[in-house]
């Protein structure tokens, strides 16, 4: 009989959600998946969180990217956050 090997828990980053979005986006990757959610409501709040910790997502609101919030710039800028 094969045996089970667990999977780690997904950890997603929600990036400049507002309540109401982060709320829902949690809650379904939470109940769906088992994600753990954490919340980043700026930048630097973005650039702290992956500097300590690998996510396996980051979803990031249209808002933040139109008002200079640059994710893209800083992952491509700072190779060992994909390195991990």
């Amino acid at each position: 009989m094969s045996q089970l090997i667990p999977l780690a828990t997904p950890r997603v980053l929600s990036v400049g959600q507002c309540g109401f979005d982060h709320r829902s986006i949690s809650g379904y990757l939470a109940d769906r998946f088992g994600a753990e959610v954490e919340r980043a409501d700026s930048l630097d709040d973005t650039r702290d969180a992956m500097r300590s910790a690998r996510y396996d997502l980051v979803p990031q609101t249209a808002n933040a990217r139109s008002s200079g919030m640059s994710l893209d710039r800083f992952l491509q800028s700072t190779s060992s956050v994909g390195d991990r």
